[in-house]
């Protein structure tokens, strides 16, 4: 479903290249069962709070998390 999402939904607006986001999928499919809980955890308090100024506050919060 995450493949389709980022070729055919929302996430085609991103305009990814195929080979970033094979990458990215792969990088997601190692993760560990705590570190994808980790990940989710992450994305639905971006989503819930997004803003575009505070992204970089987010990416800092996803790599000590990771």
């Amino acid at each position: 479903h995450m493949e389709d999402w980022f070729r055919l939904d929302a996430g085609m607006g991103w305009g990814w290249s195929d080979d970033k986001i094979i990458t990215l999928l792969a990088k997601i499919k190692a993760l560990s069962p705590a570190e994808v809980a980790g990940l989710i955890c992450w994305a639905n308090g971006f989503w819930q709070d997004c803003d575009n100024q505070e992204l970089d506050k987010y990416a800092d919060d996803i790599s000590r998390l990771m």
